[in-house]
């Protein structure tokens, strides 16, 4: 168990190298993701959608492909997969809002950074707490938004490609 939580804390060092964000109990408090959603349904919201999801994918597959169970290795490389798939599609909005030819990377690395320092505290606290990192409310409840975000673009992509094909 010491052995994992010591891998856990090593790969978020690695994912965030020395952009994590140190955290005062003034500062703000990170919404889930369907709280956001709920509220507005804009192309900002949009991109704070994939920026969420591309980070806590991020965190939780560099986990996942860090234990040694071969089953929970695959879901970690399907999640890779997926965050894969969601950084383009936010790079692509990206240079849509922007009206350039290309995404500002250096924008969307420092977001990343902080969502991913976000999303490692709260997985760190509620392993400590719990000994489960996904039993905080706020991860739990975007892992399911995420989940939900991603099949929505999964369909998406599926009918575009069969309009494409027409």
């Amino acid at each position: 168990m010491k052995k994992l939580a010591l891998q856990f804390v090593l790969i978020c060092s690695i994912v965030l190298g020395s952009g994590g964000i140190a955290a005062n109990a003034g500062e703000l408090r990170m919404k889930p993701l369907e709280q956001i959603l709920a509220a507005e349904t804009s192309v900002g919201n949009t991109s704070t959608y994939l920026l969420r999801c591309f980070s806590l994918y991020t965190v939780t597959s560099n986990w996942l492909l860090s234990l040694s169970n071969e089953r929970v290795k695959a879901m970690g490389q399907k999640l890779s997969d997926a965050s894969t798939t969601i950084f383009t599609i936010w790079v692509e909005l990206d240079k849509m809002q922007s009206q350039k030819k290309e995404a500002d990377l250096e924008f969307l690395q420092s977001q990343t950074k902080i969502m991913a320092a976000e999303y490692t505290k709260l997985m760190s606290r509620s392993k400590a707490l719990t000994s489960n990192v996904f039993e905080d409310p706020t991860v739990k409840s975007d892992l399911v938004s995420c989940r939900g975000y991603q099949q929505v673009l999964t369909r998406l992509a599926n009918e575009l490609g069969r309009q494409a094909e027409r």
